[in-house]
């Protein structure tokens, strides 16, 4: 493994999950508030019979999003992490290698 390459990359996919939680977080009260210009006549109810279940749908894996992002930045770094320690115990099992 090229860890000089893969640490930064696992950076970004850290960062990126940081943003898209701070940024779908921060969202939220937009979506509440342009919810709640929806209105209650039968033009509004019939479209919220629609879009509400969907609505649900989208939040529910959308908020999935930025913690597999994150999860996936730890598990990176705990590989790297891990490859480094078996590189460093290999390498002294060989001959003048420690």
């Amino acid at each position: 493994m090229q860890v000089d390459g893969v640490e930064p990359a696992l950076h970004r996919l850290t960062g990126t999950g940081e943003n898209l939680a701070a940024t779908w977080r921060d969202g939220q009260s937009g979506l509440v508030a342009g919810e709640a210009g929806i209105g209650a006549d039968p033009l509004g109810q019939a479209f919220r019979a629609v879009y509400d279940a969907d609505a649900a749908k989208v939040r529910q894996v959308a908020d999935l999003v930025p913690e597999l992002l994150l999860a996936d930045g730890r598990t990176g770094h705990d590989a790297v992490v891990d490859y480094l320690a078996a590189d460093v115990r290999s390498r002294g099992a060989f001959p003048g290698g420690g």
